[in-house]
Parts: structure tokens; sequence; C-alpha cells
């Protein structure tokens, strides 16, 4: 009698192990907000039928030694599930809370004999006209250092490098990404120049207002690539654009691949032409308004990734499959052919390395074969995360993006698309899209030597034709009984974006480009601001700010001054 007692305390207290267990699974799940409540509900009714049972068999004097295994299963198994759906609830909460953008400025110098702000006092310091908020936050900092410098403006940072090399300038103020590309373009850069001041302007990220309805309502996504590892939220060039329609009611995605060299006014020069990748030297803020500037509609969200993210991710998901079109070899995620990354041709499943590999590679074709494929690997990561077999791996995949992507969508927003696929899974269609229609050329770049034309790629009337379409076809807003249709069945130029004065195309640029850089002044350089030492209060309230007496950009009166003419 009393061992019969003591194993239904045993069983007692199993029992009590599972409820507290199935609690606790339950309480994550609610937490996390990825299930809805019809979810719920079922499997709360399912938990505790299983409770039922378990306590019933205990009455019957059944197997207690197999119950109390089944028991010790369920209570490993929901604690399991606990874990990961924790992981995926932290992971949710970072990507929530993380979002920041990071101007990181330092001050180079040329002479090895300066090691410090105090060597070059009353010299003169160049910086670029389009980092104002980052060269306020710059300046500020030395004004609170004491500094006494006379800072010059600066057009192109072909100019200011030169100058620096030349001994025009004492120092520069310029971000990493700018200071690399001048280390790429000229040699003796990276061997006779050096930091003696680093400064980082963060800025917090705010998401999206738009309040839309990702489960019905269509919706745009930029995807931003760095060519490079690191801190994903540095303001960096980008190797990899672009653009989602999501259009949720038909379940499809359209894939539109933008060339890194497209000619697009920059924002951040005052709508001066430059190349799409060129923009993110001023921020991914900066990249999408020049986008929505050239196609005339609202990209209502952004993401942006590293090396690391595609590596990680792909890796999180033992793999993706992709028709990899040609065989070829390229450099590791470290740019190095130490040990190179070689992929053989056909259907195979590619790791972390090997997909970059292939999504990077361009040495075998051009630009516009190279967006294939970084359209194949965005779809293949589509149709991975998607499947069913992917499903114990989102917390590891969200812990991963965690880490490496920057993005200004709502996470509740996320949670309530997951949650209706989850509840409704439907399959998703995807259509890939290159913009070929225009033509190569040779250009100035506002952010360049207008001396030293770039390659670039001129959009046609044709691909933003089909751009606009595509994205009018999510909204049901096209009558196609209107427009006039080709041969190949393909819409005409008759739907075109809104007229953009500052887009040049391959329609316009024989008399739009003379147009437009004859506004430029003839002396990219002007001297604005002396900055003189001074103490800075510690609870003073008026921040120093040497832009204040521009009353506007020189690029800006340089417009004014020919209107008025």
């Amino acid at each position: 009698m009393k061992d019969k007692k003591n194993n239904s305390i045993i069983d007692l207290i199993l029992l009590l192990i599972y409820l507290i267990c199935a609690l606790y699974f339950m309480a994550e799940l609610y937490l996390g907000s990825l299930l809805s409540f019809r979810f719920m509900l079922l499997l709360g009714i399912g938990l505790l039928l299983i409770l039922i049972l378990l306590f019933l068999s205990i009455s019957k004097n059944a197997k207690s030694l197999l119950r109390r295994l089944i028991t010790i299963l369920l209570c490993l198994l929901l604690l399991a599930l606990s874990i990961v759906q924790m992981g995926i609830r932290t992971a949710f909460y970072e990507l929530d809370n993380v979002p920041k953008t990071t101007y990181h400025l330092s001050l180079i110098v040329s002479d090895e004999d300066v090691m410090d702000i105090k060597d070059i006092k009353d010299g003169e310091i160049g910086l670029l006209a389009d980092q104002a908020n980052s060269n306020t936050f710059a300046l500020n900092e030395l004004k609170k250092a004491k500094a006494s410098f006379t800072y010059v403006e600066y057009i192109d940072y072909s100019k200011l490098i030169l100058d620096l090399m030349n001994g025009r300038l004492d120092g520069i103020l310029v971000n990493d990404a700018l200071y690399q590309k001048m280390c790429d373009l000229y040699t003796d850069v990276a061997a006779n120049t050096h930091t003696i001041k680093d400064f980082n302007h963060v800025v917090k990220i705010n998401f999206n207002q738009r309040d839309k309805d990702l489960n019905s309502e269509p919706f745009t996504v930029f995807v931003s690539g760095m060519d490079q590892n690191g801190d994903v939220s540095l303001a960096a060039k980008t190797d990899v654009n672009m653009l989602l329609m999501v259009d949720p009611s038909r379940h499809h995605v359209e894939i539109i691949s933008l060339l890194r060299d497209t000619y697009v006014p920059n924002p951040a020069y005052d709508y001066y032409p430059d190349k799409l990748t060129h923009t993110s030297y001023n921020g991914i803020d900066n990249t999408v308004e020049s986008i929505e500037s050239v196609f005339g509609f609202p990209i209502d969200y952004y993401v942006r990734v590293n090396f690391s993210t595609l590596i990680n991710i792909v890796d999180t998901l033992d793999g993706i499959d992709v028709d990899v079109a040609l065989s070829f070899c390229e450099q590791d995620s470290n740019r190095s052919f130490d040990t190179p990354i070689c992929v053989d041709e056909g259907w195979q499943r590619l790791n972390g390395e090997e997909a970059l590999a292939y999504a990077r590679h361009r040495t075998s074709y051009s630009d516009v074969e190279r967006t294939k494929a970084q359209q194949q690997i965005v779809e293949a990561l589509a149709q991975r995360l998607f499947s069913t077999d992917s499903i114990p791996k989102i917390s590891d995949v969200l812990k991963t993006a965690s880490e490496n992507i920057l993005t200004n969508v709502d996470m509740a927003s996320v949670k309530a698309f997951m949650r209706n696929e989850i509840d409704t899974p439907r399959m998703w269609t995807f259509n890939a899209v290159s913009l070929t229609a225009g033509t190569t050329a040779m250009l100035p770049c506002i952010s360049w030597d207008s001396s030293w034309p770039l390659s670039v790629y001129l959009l046609s009337n044709t691909d933003l034709s089909m751009v606009y379409s595509k994205y009018l076809e999510m909204f049901d807003v096209l009558d196609f009984s209107l427009f006039n249709f080709n041969l190949n069945n393909e819409l005409s130029e008759d739907i075109m974006p809104p007229y953009n004065s500052y887009l040049i195309t391959a329609e316009n640029v024989n008399y739009k480009l003379d147009e437009v850089f004859a506004l430029l002044p003839a002396d990219p350089i002007e001297i604005y601001e002396t900055l003189e030492p001074g103490t800075v209060e510690e609870n003073e309230q008026s921040v120093f700010d040497p832009m204040a007496q521009i009353q506007t950009s020189k690029l800006a009166r340089a417009r004014e001054e020919s209107n008025s003419e």
C-alpha cells in the first residue's frame, strides 16, 4: 500500500511538471504573437486533453513506467519548444530595438608628424558638402575639444583627396567607405595618410509609419547589399540593389534588379546625377529617396544586408538550391583568392560562401548577368524560408538577422504577416526582372571629378514604364484597354512615372546632360566657417552649428542664380 501511494505521488509530481511546462510554452507563444487565437485555442485544448488522459491513466492503474516515460518526454519536448520560441521572441525584440544608422567620419591627415588635433592648429580641413548632418556632429565634437580650424567645403571627393595629398589641405573629414574608395583609386593614399580622430554619429531609425497591412495591401521593399563585411549600420557603398513589389492578395513578388551603375539623381547633391551605388555613401535613406524620385512611387520599407548576412542565413538553412549559370572561381568573403570559392555549372545546393561568390561574380559576364544571379539567390532563399523543413530553424535565422540586418520594417507588422502565413499557408510565386532596355555610357558623376567620366547605365523610357506599370498593377488601377501593345504583347511607353526634371535617360541624355551640369559652379570650393576654440559648458543647451550661417547649399544657389537670369 505504501509503495502504491509513493508511486501515485511520483506520478502527480510528473503531471505537475508537465502542467508547468505546458503553461510556460503557452506563455511563450502568447508573448511571441506568432500564432492566431484559433491556433492557440486548439493547441491549449490539445495540451489539456493530454493532461486529462495522463491523470485518468493514473487512476486506472495503467502501466506506470510507460506513463512516466511519456510524461517525461512530453515535458522535455515542451521545454525545448519553449526555448526555441523564446529565441524567436528575443530575436524580434532585438530587431525592433537595435535599428540605427551610424555615420562614421574620420579626420585624415597626410603629415606623418601630425598625431593630434592640436598639431594642426589654424590649419585648413576639407569636408564634403553632402555630409551636412555628420559634418555638424563632428564639428560640434571638435568645438568641445577646443579645436581651431578653417573648414573648406568640397563637392567631389576626388578633388578633396588630391588637395590633401598635394598639401593644399592639412586634413580631411570623410566617412570610412569614401576613404576606402580613395585608397583603392590612389595607391599612395593608404601609405601616406593616417587617422588622428574618429567621430561616430549614430542616428536612430524611425520605423515606417505608413500603417500598411502586410496581409492585404501591396507594399514595396528596397533590398540593399553592402559590398563588405562589418557593421551593417555604417553608411557604405552597395553592390546589390533590388526592388521587391509584394502583392499579398495574389501571393506574388516581383523582383526588380537595379544595376549598381544606374545613373540617378543624388538627393545628397541637390539631385545632380550620380551612380546609384554612390548614393549609399550618404546612407540608405538617401538611396531610397533617389529611387523614389526615379520611379515615381514610395518605397515602403528597406532591408540592408552585408556579406555576413547572406553567408550566415544560407548556412543556417543548410544551403539553398540554385541552378548556377556557369562554372567559375571567385574571391572568398574576405576578398582573398588564397582560398578561392569554385562552383560548377548546374543545379546544386550552395553553402553560404558559395552563394555569396555566385552573387558577386562578374568577371565572366556583364553586370546584367550578375543581377540575374542575385535574383536567383533571393528567390532560392525565399523558397527555402517558406518551406516546412525550415520551420525548426526560424529561431536561428531570426537571431542571425538581428545581428546582420538593418531595416525600418516594424516587427509587429512582420509578426502579423507570419501569423497569417502560419494560419493560412499559401504558395507564393516570384518573377525576376532586370532593366536592360537602356544603354551604357561614360558620363560625369556629381560625387566625382566631372573631368573624369565614369561608366554608367542610362535607364530608358521602356525601363521606367515597365517598373511603373508593375507597381500600378498591384493596385488594380490599370485599364489595359487604354494603352497600346507592341507585337511582343508588352505595354508601350504610354504608362510613365511622373516627370522628373533631374533624371537623365537614354532618350534625353544628348541635351539634358549639358543643361544639368551647366548649373554647377566653376569653383567647387568654398570656405564657409572658421571654428575658434572655446569652452563648452557641460549643461549648455545650445549646440554649436557652423552650418547655420549657410542659408542654402552651393548647388541650390547655383540653380537659383540660373533661374533668375
